[in-house]
């Protein structure tokens, strides 16, 4: 059996890992504001030297991230940097099954730049981007869901066949 991933954030990351690592597993995905190497792009790029030292040498630190504060591990960065994928490099990633990637415009913590550079690093031919203009991070307006129904849809529609030469088939 195969199935169609679907994940959000951090698991549009991990989505297209499994799709690339396991095809044999995989015949479809659908990414919601996907965030693949936020580790790097958007984490450890915006810390403080004091900060990364402190997470590499202790092995965790506490930082802001808006409102919130969060414990940061040296291996959370390390895990990161063994899964990157937008530095693949275009149609670097081995992902051949339909891929649907949806982003808010608005999306105040992953830019939505994000998808067109995901896009790009996947060598299939079957991705498709939506992009929300008023969309936040969490796409979480009625329009949103309902994106989120067509594009599962859209993939099932075009992975799923059925035999109509049998009455059993479906």
């Amino acid at each position: 059996k195969k199935f169609v991933v679907v994940g959000a954030g951090v698991g549009g990351w991990i989505a297209h890992l499994i799709a690339e690592d396991s095809p044999h597993l995989v015949s479809g995905v659908v990414g919601l504001a996907a965030d693949p190497d936020f580790t790097e792009d958007l984490l450890w790029s915006t810390l403080s030297e004091s900060d990364k030292n402190s997470i590499m040498e202790n092995g965790v630190h506490e930082i802001q991230w808006g409102d919130v504060s969060y414990p940061i591990s040296r291996s959370l960065i390390e895990d990161g940097r063994d899964n990157l994928i937008l530095r693949k490099g275009k149609g670097g990633l081995e992902i051949n099954c339909p891929v649907r990637l949806l982003h808010g415009m608005r999306d105040e913590e992953v830019p939505y730049s994000t998808a067109l550079s995901l896009a790009d690093v996947i060598s299939g031919s079957d991705v498709v981007v939506t992009l929300s203009k008023y969309g936040r991070h969490q796409l979480d307006e009625e329009e949103d869901f309902e994106r989120m129904r067509q594009a599962v849809d859209d993939v099932f529609r075009n992975v799923v066949s059925y035999d109509l030469r049998s009455p059993a088939s479906g």
